[in-house]
């Protein structure tokens, strides 16, 4: 006899409890296959939705890259415009409010140079020039001899408006087939009347170039393009007492030097003018005793920024930069 407490092995009955034909196990439900694929799929699934990323990424990267590129495009463009704009509203602000009286157009202003240019007698020269430090007819004779030796005008060009020395001036350039150019400056003389300086036109001095460079003692006043220099010798070898200036003249390829007291009002003078345009233009008063080097002289003082001379004493408070004259092409 059996004792009662004695039962199956557990195998027995996991063995009956295993469904026959697939049948769905008990509490598990229907069981499959799973295909050799399924890793494969996964991983090609991945790399589709990889390359998808990367597709819309690079999408992204290229519309930023358009959309950068046309605001940049766009901020030129208006930028310009802007510009261009401010260039406009300059040019008008100068004629009519920086400048105490109207201003003729660019055109009239070529105009009144070329009438200038081909007078033929010495009322036509007084009814175009403005004449400062010469009578009519010495003016005349010299213009005749200037235009003889700068020959036949090439063309003439429009450069622009400015003020100095408490004047409004319009200059134009007059370039010759020779290859040398001269500056109009034109000023208004009175009652809206625009005439050309004639004495900057022909840069007028007051002693001619031969004996500006002779031996002896000379005064002049002259037209000079200003810039520091660097010799000392003769009267003038003290470095601590004297200023050295280089001192070119427009028609001419030699340097004359001038020298000024260091901290003297002439000095303060020019050196007002050379921080705002180097070289300067300018008109000074020089001076050379009998015992000086023929190339040395001191300056005395200065009557104009540029060369054009005011009819009130020059004033450095009314400095002011200078356009300069292109170079003609």
């Amino acid at each position: 006899m059996k004792p009662k407490h004695i039962q199956r092995g557990l195998a027995n009955k996991a063995q009956a409890s295993v469904a026959r034909n697939n049948e769905a196990v008990p509490g598990v439900g229907r069981l499959k296959r799973i295909h050799r694929t399924y890793e494969s799929s996964r991983k090609r699934s991945r790399h589709i939705r990889d390359k998808s990323t990367n597709l819309r990424f690079v999408l992204r990267v290229l519309f930023a890259c358009f959309a950068m590129t046309l605001i940049a495009g766009v901020s030129w463009v208006l930028y310009d415009q802007i510009k261009r704009s401010d260039k406009k509203t300059v040019v008008s602000t100068l004629a009519q409010d920086t400048f105490v009286i109207p201003h003729p157009p660019a055109d009239s202003c070529v105009s009144l140079v070329k009438d200038f240019l081909a007078i033929s007698n010495a009322n036509d020269l007084s009814r175009t020039a403005r004449l400062k430090r010469l009578g009519l007819a010495e003016s005349y004779s010299l213009f005749v001899k200037f235009r003889m030796a700068q020959g036949e005008v090439d063309r003439i060009e429009w450069i622009g408006a400015e003020e100095t020395n408490g004047m409004s001036l319009e200059r134009v350039l007059v370039i010759y087939k020779s290859g040398q150019y001269a500056v109009a400056s034109l000023t208004d003389v009175g009652q809206g009347d625009w005439k050309v300086d004639f004495d900057s036109f022909v840069s007028y001095q007051t002693k001619p170039w031969e004996q500006i460079i002779s031996q002896g003692s000379c005064s002049a006043v002259v037209r000079v393009k200003v810039t520091p220099d660097s010799y000392y010798n003769g009267y003038f070898q003290n470095e601590n007492e004297w200023i050295c200036l280089a001192m070119r003249f427009n028609d001419q390829s030699d340097i004359v030097y001038g020298y000024v007291t260091p901290n003297s009002p002439v000095f303060l003078d020019i050196v007002a003018m050379l921080r705002v345009n180097d070289p300067a233009d300018m008109m000074v008063e020089i001076s050379r005793d009998a015992g000086m080097n023929r190339m040395q002289y001191e300056i005395r003082g200065v009557i104009a920024q540029g060369w054009v001379e005011s009819d009130v004493p020059f004033n450095a408070r009314n400095i002011k930069k200078s356009p300069s004259v292109p170079t003609p092409q």
